[in-house]
């Protein structure tokens, strides 16, 4: 019986799956989003910070410098109501439901990136633990004050749990920089894709971290992307 059930399962992933990479499994619902005028779902943001992290990694000789917190996180650690609300309310700061999320040792990292989507906008949290720089980056210039100061707790938690070393700097307060933004109403979750691509790079965080014009076409080369690499 447990062979049966095995083989159906399998025989219907075929055309449920469309593509598969790390754990992440991009369904045709997913891929459909990154058409035309649509918002990009979880599952695609998701997917390419945790590939242009690794990617990052093996060009460092596998040296592990970023890490991307899935959206699951923050839905856990933030959402208060139902994640169908348009927008979501993200005021609640629900630590123990996260335990299990932070990377150990994360103060040998780089970069940790924490993708936010209240359900009508991404923006993306560029935390440089070297130098304690808290970034928030959003392509429509908005500052989310409340969600900032609930992700700088988040990180101080995990600074005292962990008992990081003195030598780290404390975690600023949060820093709104300025960066380019979109002139639609549709692109905010390639915008954080590509701010997390282009920190990979070794980009500074500013004004020419990324081209917003180039950021607006970007969409064609990410499903490129997606047929390249995944299976």
């Amino acid at each position: 019986m447990c062979t049966i059930v095995r083989y159906s399962f399998l025989y219907l992933s075929r055309f449920i799956r469309e593509a598969f990479f790390d754990g992440i499994i991009l369904d045709r619902k997913s891929l459909r989003t990154l058409n035309g005028r649509n918002w990009l779902d979880d599952t695609i943001v998701d997917f390419f910070l945790r590939y242009y992290c690794q990617l990052a990694e093996r060009k460092r000789g596998g040296e592990k410098s970023f890490f991307p917190f899935s959206s699951i996180f923050h839905q856990k650690l933030l959402v208060n109501g139902s994640l169908k609300d348009r927008p979501v309310s993200l005021s609640s700061f629900n630590i123990h439901e996260v335990e299990e999320f932070a990377p150990t040792q994360m103060w040998k990292l780089k970069y940790i990136f924490v993708p936010i989507c209240d359900r009508l906008h991404w923006w993306l949290f560029a935390y440089e633990v070297q130098t304690g720089y808290l970034y928030v980056l959003c392509s429509l210039g908005l500052q989310s004050h409340d969600v900032a100061r609930s992700m700088k707790r988040y990180f101080m938690q995990v600074r005292q749990d962990q008992r990081w070393p003195e030598e780290i700097p404390q975690i600023s307060e949060p820093i709104y920089p300025n960066v380019a933004r979109q002139t639609n109403s549709h692109d905010c979750g390639v915008f954080v894709i590509e701010y997390a691509r282009r920190i990979t790079e070794g980009v500074h965080i500013g004004p020419d971290l990324v081209n917003g014009a180039a950021v607006q076409k970007r969409r064609p080369h990410l499903r490129k992307v997606i047929k390249s690499i995944a299976y």
